[in-house]
């Protein structure tokens, strides 16, 4: 409907309702705005800082960014010509998702 076809009607809310559609409302705003301010912005990190933030060498990066090249490992890194990146959100991620396979190795070999 446009707004010349809603002229002549009045439409009452009970303020009840009109309390609760205000409140949620703003809880899901607040929502957002908290969850704007939760997430770290990104960084773009040398392979030095990438190797520091992991506790390992240059060496090691360049060993995972090679095999993840070859298909055999998945370590997240960015190319741009002879340049290499990597996202330190990224990395976080691939840190946690790589622990929890590194326990479920121990946790398997244990049973064996």
């Amino acid at each position: 409907m446009s707004d010349s076809n809603l002229k002549g009607y009045n439409i009452l809310f009970p303020a009840e309702v009109i309390d609760a559609i205000a409140d949620a409302v703003a809880a899901r705003i607040l929502g957002e705005i908290n969850s704007a301010h939760k997430e770290s912005p990104d960084i773009l990190l040398t392979v030095e800082e990438a190797a520091a933030l992991l506790n390992k060498s240059a060496g090691q990066i360049y060993q995972w960014v090679n095999k993840t090249q070859h298909g055999l490992l998945d370590f997240p890194f960015l190319k741009a010509g002879r340049s290499l990146r990597f996202s330190k959100n990224e990395l976080i991620e691939w840190m946690k998702n790589n622990s929890k396979r590194l326990e479920n190795r121990k946790k398997l070999s244990a049973i064996s």
